[in-house]
């Protein structure tokens, strides 16, 4: 049986469980971790949880064009009226970095920030204003007052709750 989240998610019902139960025990990982201990535990259960799922939903963008281009369009839809030639994009949680490789093409510099470097692996060629800067997950590695756009989707279900304010409340909020 096939049960779909969208039009380009293609997993079977398993998979999808599968997926859930993963990350449910990863997030009670990190739930019952101490700060110092998720200052090293993201990085560990992202690169589990994409070896452990070759049918993960960014992945499967990986090998659908159509899919990919229709993710990073409506996105860029959010964004572009804020992008100038002279922009510093920040992308917080950008898993693989497919939108950030798309923003710069309009911008001056990006800036990826994400716990995992397992899902860009299979890129060959980076934009040469894009760097990408892997976080502890606690903090977004960014100095203050460098950037000019942050933007972040779907990343603050994947934290915890103290992470997530010390990110808001850190040099994201600052940022913003």
């Amino acid at each position: 049986m096939r049960l779909s989240l969208s039009n380009s998610d293609t997993r079977t019902e398993g998979q999808i469980w599968e997926h859930y139960e993963l990350e449910k025990a990863l997030a009670s990982q990190l739930k019952n971790a101490s700060s110092s201990e998720r200052r090293v535990l993201y990085t560990q259960l992202y690169d589990e949880l994409f070896s452990k799922l070759p049918h993960h939903p960014q992945f499967q963008r990986k090998s659908d064009p159509s899919a990919s281009a229709t993710e990073i369009e409506r996105k860029f839809n959010l964004v572009k009226r804020y992008l100038k030639p002279d922009t510093t994009f920040v992308e917080v949680g950008s898993g693989d970095c497919y939108f950030s490789f798309h923003v710069a093409g309009f911008v001056r510099k990006v800036i990826a920030v994400d716990v995992s470097p397992n899902i860009t692996h299979s890129q060959t060629s980076l934009p040469p204003n894009f760097e990408l800067r892997i976080s502890d997950g606690c903090s977004v590695p960014v100095p203050d007052n460098s950037a000019t756009v942050v933007y972040s989707n779907q990343l603050m279900e994947h934290l915890h709750p103290e992470d997530a304010l010390a990110q808001l409340g850190g040099s994201a909020a600052s940022l913003l």
